[in-house]
């Protein structure tokens, strides 16, 4: 939890509102809100004591759940379950929250999840850079699942290719046509290459063809 995108995200005024309110809400009827601001947390008490560096605990109850609303837990949600099914939930509830805020933490909280999604291999960098809503980080975050679906079967075209002409023509003509076909695309190549084993008759005819595949 030393992420810096996590600490931005909850120095903002809304963000300690959101938790306060959640988690003492009888303390929280007696807060004026619009008064919050920041106080330097680094040296504490009368003797100006330096503190411990922040430490974050956590625990999970039994049957436990995550409430609508809930910044906290739906935040830590985000970095404990990294799964497709579990992240694509998270930041929906996240930009259910987002959409009860300002605009302006709306877009800190964009950047923020868009930084985290960065740090755990989610999203790249460019596409973080792209986002100002949750609701783009989300679709960000499908285009990446695109990508690497479209990689996964690209990888399986590739290793069948090339399984098919070590069995024709040997593995030193596989390996030849793997270093060919690394940067092929399913649209542009590997298919009309699959077909090429095939249709050629001997290896050079075969290496050849492929290698004007990667030229064109």
């Amino acid at each position: 939890m030393q992420d810096p995108a996590f600490k931005r995200l909850f120095c903002h005024p809304k963000a300690m509102e959101n938790v306060v309110r959640r988690y003492a809400p009888t303390e929280a009827e007696g807060i004026d809100f619009a008064t919050l601001e920041e106080l330097n947390a680094e040296l504490v008490g009368e003797a100006l004591v330096r503190r411990y560096p922040d430490m974050l605990w956590t625990a999970r109850q039994a049957d436990e759940g995550v409430e609508p609303g809930d910044l906290a837990r739906i935040i830590l949600k985000l970095e404990q379950d990294r799964s497709v099914v579990g992240t694509l939930v998270t930041l929906s509830e996240l930009d259910r929250v987002a959409n009860e805020t300002g605009s302006q933490y709306h877009r800190l909280m964009a950047e923020c999840v868009a930084e985290m999604l960065v740090s755990s291999g989610r999203i790249t960098r460019r596409q973080s850079q792209e986002v100002t809503t949750m609701a783009q980080v989300s679709t960000e975050y499908q285009r990446s699942l695109e990508e690497w679906g479209r990689k996964r079967r690209e990888q399986a075209l590739g290793d069948m290719l090339c399984k098919q002409v070590s069995i024709r023509f040997g593995s030193g003509v596989a390996a030849e046509v793997r270093a060919l076909i690394v940067d092929m695309s399913e649209s542009g190549g590997l298919v009309e290459a699959a077909s090429a084993v095939v249709e050629c008759s001997t290896p050079d005819e075969l290496l050849t063809r492929v290698r004007r595949m990667t030229s064109a």
